[in-house]
């Protein structure tokens, strides 16, 4: 599967408007290489990673998929930071986690999505598997009840992303 990372450096290039020549003309490097890259054909090292994420303005934490937070020691904001804030306020790690990997699955979607990566169907499978543990977490973190709260919170929270990504 395509790595969250080179769906990432598509988005990025693709938010900026600007094609793969410009991008890898600026980043130094070959147009080819960056389309192994964005097709997570290769993996970059990390000198290109960092490079990556001066070019494009982001933390290496969001270009990898650990953050919704573009930049460092800015404050995330709407539905989707409000949630993880309240998730993580519950206190339980196990829940932050799954949360996390929710979030960042879902990112990583809607970035396909843009894409035109085609690869909705692997995604489905893997929100699915990640919503059920998701649920069990917040079931025992937050009794019955908390499982159909979290996940009626984070559906509202990814319909604002997808309203934010067709309004671009």
């Amino acid at each position: 599967m395509k790595s969250l990372l080179a769906d990432m450096l598509s988005y990025l290039r693709r938010e900026k408007r600007i094609n793969q020549r410009q991008a890898a003309h600026e980043l130094g490097i070959s147009q080819a290489l960056l389309s192994h890259y964005e097709n997570g054909v290769r993996e970059p090292r990390l000198e290109f990673i960092i490079r990556a994420c001066d070019y494009y303005g982001v933390t290496a934490d969001y270009l990898i998929g650990r953050t919704a937070s573009r930049g460092a020691g800015t404050e995330e904001t709407g539905a989707a930071a409000e949630l993880k804030r309240a998730v993580d306020a519950l206190g339980s790690q196990e829940l932050s986690a799954e949360f996390d990997n929710y979030f960042n699955l879902s990112l990583a979607r809607a970035a396909d999505m843009m894409s035109g990566g085609g690869r909705s169907g692997e995604f489905g499978a893997a929100l699915a598997l990640s919503e059920l543990r998701l649920r069990e977490a917040a079931e025992k973190t937050d009794g019955l009840r908390g499982g159909s709260v979290i996940l009626s919170s984070c559906e509202d929270a990814l319909r604002e992303l997808s309203r934010l990504i067709q309004a671009r």
